[in-house]
């Protein structure tokens, strides 16, 4: 099942996307606001935290630019960068972790796990963008 969801920033003529691969696993663009993700598919930043956007999640969580690889564990979810474009987060693979759970049972010898890592800031995120369905 594909499925995708737009989400039209205010500020700029871009789109920002979220497609639906299967079950329990999707791919967002990491300009796409953590609000808009979370209202999506149940993904929710840590209240302290100043993350507006995926990209920014990452980077607040590594304390570092992140790389093409790069995985953090978030509510429930793994989020691993798929692509950077010109030092920005491109592309994210979102797992459920009950279904990455179900992957790795099936399939132990793929099975991957990355270390949570703390954050630091202190503010509320954004409020959530306009998101059609399509």
């Amino acid at each position: 099942m594909l499925k995708e969801f737009y989400n039209k920033s205010d500020h700029t003529d871009s789109v920002h996307t979220v497609v639906a691969l299967e079950a329990g696993r999707w791919e967002a663009d990491g300009l796409i606001s953590v609000v808009d993700v979370e209202r999506l598919i149940g993904l929710q930043a840590p209240a302290e935290s100043n993350a507006n956007t995926l990209a920014g999640l990452f980077m607040e969580r590594l304390g570092r630019i992140p790389h093409a690889g790069d995985a953090i564990m978030e509510s429930g979810f793994r989020l691993v960068v798929e692509t950077v474009d010109a030092g920005r987060v491109g592309k994210v693979l979102i797992e459920r972790l009950s279904a990455l759970q179900h992957d790795e049972r099936n399939n132990p010898d793929q099975a991957q796990s990355t270390p949570r890592k703390p954050s630091h800031k202190h503010a509320k995120i954004s409020p959530p963008s306009a998101i059609s369905k399509r």
